[in-house]
């Protein structure tokens, strides 16, 4: 019998609604023993709800999201191109393994966590190389933790403003003061909620070397 993960002290499991936390410990329950689980919401929905004739298909797509969006699941794909759920964080105390022909050995997986937990998706073959960097520096359940942290802050922010996977990793700016991750693509909120710092310091400044081709300073990353 496997061993579980407590994870009543967790952030994003509170936040989850009751219904979304009900689904996720059932994935707990329902998950191999390193926390996979097939991610067909038909199956999920008869596997994970098996008397209650209540729980849609489509009840049980949203809930994917919504656990999705608390980072407290991610999606890695096998061999054969199937498509499972992952739940962060999901500590293995048993040697049993999993049944699935997952693509990566252990350490990529952490890697492909930690990419998918950070909010934005780019350069992907740069970010998991820098990543696998900054796993040398720091282990990965304080890296995977602060880069959720990072995550929460820049919530409603500009994605174009923030950091490049490769680029955060590699400048270990998980180690910044967290009071400045909340700063990251806000600038100046006008009464239309536009983010306008950038583009006023763009307007004034006599300098166009100050700006790269996308404009963004060369200063911000």
């Amino acid at each position: 019998m496997k061993e579980l993960r407590d994870y009543t002290d967790s952030v994003s499991v509170n936040e989850l609604t009751p219904e979304a936390e009900v689904f996720f410990v059932r994935l707990i329950i329902k998950s191999d023993d390193s926390g996979l689980i097939n991610s067909n919401p038909l199956f999920l929905r008869s596997e994970l709800y098996p008397i209650n004739r209540k729980m849609t298909e489509q009840k049980v797509i949203g809930l994917i999201k919504e656990c999705y969006d608390k980072r407290v699941i991610c999606k890695v794909d096998s061999e054969d191109g199937k498509e499972f759920i992952k739940i962060n964080k999901f500590k293995k105390k048993t040697q049993a393994g999993t049944k699935y022909n997952i693509k990566d050995g252990s350490k990529e997986d952490e890697i492909r966590e930690i990419y998918n937990m950070y909010p934005r998706h780019v350069g992907r073959a740069a970010a998991f190389k820098s990543i696998e960097i900054a796993l040398l520096k720091i282990n990965f359940e304080e890296l995977l933790e602060l880069t959720r942290i990072f995550a929460e802050s820049t919530e409603g922010a500009d994605v174009q403003y923030i950091p490049h996977p490769a680029t955060w990793f590699n400048q270990e700016r998980f180690r910044d003061d967290r009071t400045e991750w909340k700063r990251v693509g806000r600038g100046t909120i006008n009464n239309k909620g536009n983010v306008n710092a950038r583009r006023t310091y763009k307007h004034i400044s006599n300098n166009a070397s100050d700006f790269r081709d996308d404009g963004s300073t060369k200063q911000e990353f």
